[in-house]
This record gives structure tokens, sequence and C-alpha cells, in this order.
């Protein structure tokens, strides 16, 4: 994991255009974890996949996903 990024989602500057972060992150933290919103992004689409067709496997305890 890049200890450099830093993604929130909540930042509108991101979320103005979210691409370049994206990018960082599949190539320097494909798994990223979150610790002041305690949340993990997985950011790659073989992994995002798999994350989404393994429902018992990987969970959403605190329920929603957020989408940007």
């Amino acid at each position: 994991m890049s200890p450099d990024i830093h993604f929130d989602m909540y930042d509108r500057e991101i979320y103005a255009d979210p691409y370049p972060m994206f990018e960082r992150m599949r190539n320097e933290a494909p798994l990223y974890f979150n610790a002041e919103y305690d949340f993990w992004a997985v950011s790659r689409h073989e992994d995002v996949a798999r994350v989404l067709s393994e429902r018992d496997t990987f969970s959403s305890a605190k329920g929603g996903v957020y989408h940007i």
C-alpha cells in the first residue's frame, strides 16, 4: 500500500475528477484502507468482479456501499 495515497470519498476535488486518483489506486494501492472513515476500496476490475460475485466471503457488515 502506498502511504502517500489518501482517498477521501467526500473530498470535492477528488469527486470533481476522480480518474487520476483511481489510476493511482489501481497502480499503487489496489486494496486501499481508509482509517478515517473505516472502509476498504478495491480498485482493479478483476478484484471488484470477484468481490461482487462472492458475497459470503466479502461482505459489508455496515450495510451500504458508497459509489462516486
